[in-house]
């Protein structure tokens, strides 16, 4: 299971859009982590650490647009990410 950076990962999926018969694609990959923390009476009270991570595809098919999007970044999910976007 390899997890591929965001560059090849926007790559990956501008490529399987191509290949999936759009005739152009863009994508969007973000990456980051959200911090949550609650201070009551000087003290820590709660905190949350989530991390967030995805890629949206944006393709062109005959002068129509679709978009789809996904949180698995792996390589063998952008492929399937390509034919989602091609087909809506």
């Amino acid at each position: 299971m390899t997890i591929l950076e965001p560059r090849a990962v926007a790559q990956g999926a501008v490529d399987a859009a191509l290949r999936a018969g759009a005739e152009g694609a863009e994508a969007y990959v973000q990456t980051g982590v959200h911090r949550t923390v609650r201070v009551n009476d000087a003290s820590v009270d709660f905190s949350k650490e989530s991390r967030v991570r995805g890629v949206g595809l944006r393709v062109v098919v005959d002068g129509r647009r679709g978009f789809a999007h996904t949180s698995d970044l792996r390589s063998a999910s952008l492929a399937s990410l390509g034919q989602r976007a091609v087909q809506l």
